[in-house]
């Protein structure tokens, strides 16, 4: 069994977090981590960091340096991340984010995707920008590649330059990359713009035990 960590400190959505922790299935066991757990090296004994919906500046503030630094070092030696949402924008080189009356700029030290994390996405919401409380910027979308299933999308990105995404493994309805997943030295990543943890989309919790290996 495959042993996850799930972030859980200062600017992680609770309810985010609420359907990780009912959602993740029995393929995995799950511990809850925080910034001061990652600095005391407690990935060591991980085979999967996840960190899921919020805001990722507070991650920025709580795991930038040393954090970071653990996170990296977890992933290139054989350890898988998994950033969903705010964890998404989170694991990419550059975040280009707009939501209602902010904008987000700026690099992020664990760049694993080797681009831009932009959102939000206002074609899929009807061109509502996101607010946290706001329900005309959420919607719930089919993807090409799971036309069965119903994905939670409040805020996501999508990943840019395309051309720099290793494998692309689900599209939003206009085409754009909505999750991707790729190599880090040797180890993996998987980074969702959508919320699958809402739902129990199995066929992606297999691709996450899958990149372990």
């Amino acid at each position: 069994m495959k042993k996850m960590m799930i972030y859980h400190d200062i600017g992680v959505s609770e309810k985010s977090f609420s359907w990780l922790i009912k959602k993740i299935p029995p393929i995995f066991s799950s511990k809850i981590v925080n910034a001061c757990d990652i600095q005391n090296g407690i990935l060591a004994t991980a085979d999967i960091f996840l960190i899921g919906g919020g805001a990722d500046l507070p991650y920025c503030e709580r795991l930038n340096g040393r954090g970071n630094a653990l996170i990296r070092h977890f992933v290139a030696t054989g350890g898988v991340y998994v950033g969903i949402c705010a964890g998404a924008y989170y694991g990419s080189s550059w975040v280009d984010f707009i939501g209602e009356g902010e904008r987000i700029c700026g690099a992020r030290e664990l760049a694993f995707f080797a681009g831009t994390a932009r959102g939000c996405l206002p074609e899929l919401t009807q061109n509502h920008l996101y607010a946290p409380e706001h329900e005309q910027s959420q919607a719930w979308l089919r993807l090409p590649e799971f036309p069965e299933e119903l994905f939670y999308y409040h805020g996501g990105c999508t990943f840019e330059p395309v051309s720099r995404a290793e494998n692309v493994l689900a599209h939003y309805p206009t085409g754009a990359p909505a999750v991707i997943s790729g190599h880090f030295g040797a180890g993996n990543y998987l980074l969702s713009g959508v919320h699958f943890e809402a739902r129990p989309h199995f066929a992606l919790w297999a691709e996450i035990a899958a990149l372990c290996g």
